[in-house]
């Protein structure tokens, strides 16, 4: 899939709705997480669900593809056996998510959210978009009270979280060595793409653009 400008998503695409159908069928991986909800209203614990949302997208955008995923998502109102149990439509809102992106993150992370409606329920839906400024990494201290009061140290700052399989780790060499190599990859791909948009016509067919793809790929720049 040749990603967009901006890398961003419409969540009323074919596109969309045909990748939906098959997450949710899907087992989570390093880029497809299932969660009932953050709980953002509990006082007592707030900080501890916004720390686990930041470590959720983080390691995310981090991890490797899984196999036409480049991407990754967050489906929030389905719990861990993939029961729709939904959440209230506006209990998220995009901003939420970006706030607490900005303040721990870096580079950012320019994720997307969206309430979708499945049948009578909504699933609230966090697309993490694939980066071409990773690693992200985390730029302070991560740290709350609990119950009783005390500080706890959630993930100093510089950790780079990602991925393996659906558990969260902190990145060895070995993963930054992946996460370079496909960034390699998509800054290629990007760079493709926004050759098609300045070559290709408005009209232009799926066989005009094969070609067009090949020209691109026996070009020498491309060698």
């Amino acid at each position: 899939m040749i990603l967009n400008k901006n890398f961003s998503i419409d969540f009323g695409s074919n596109e969309f709705k045909r990748r939906l159908k098959i997450l949710l069928k899907s087992k989570e991986s390093s880029k497809f997480e299932k969660k009932e909800k953050y709980n953002f209203d509990d006082k007592e614990n707030k900080k501890r669900e916004q720390i686990e949302a930041v470590k959720d997208i983080c390691s995310i955008a981090n991890s490797p593809p899984v196999g036409n995923f480049s991407e990754g998502y967050i489906f929030l109102g389905i719990s861990d056996s993939g029961a729709i149990k939904g959440i209230p439509k506006n209990r998220y809102k995009e901003v939420d998510f970006i706030d607490l992106i900005e303040k721990y993150v870096s580079p950012e992370i320019k994720i997307e959210y969206a309430p979708i409606k499945i049948k009578s329920k909504y699933v609230g839906v966090i697309y993490i978009p694939a980066s071409l400024n990773k690693p992200h990494l985390i730029k302070k201290d991560m740290i709350w009270k609990n119950n009783r009061g005390n500080t706890e140290l959630f993930a100093q700052r510089g950790i780079c979280f990602t991925r393996h399989s659906s558990k969260v780790v902190h990145a060895l060499k070995e993963d930054f060595d992946e996460i370079y190599d496909e960034r390699k990859e998509l800054e290629q791909g990007d760079k493709v793409g926004k050759r098609i948009e300045k070559e290709v016509k408005p009209t232009i067919s799926d066989e005009e653009i094969e070609k067009l793809l090949k020209k691109i790929a026996e070009s020498p720049e491309n060698n």
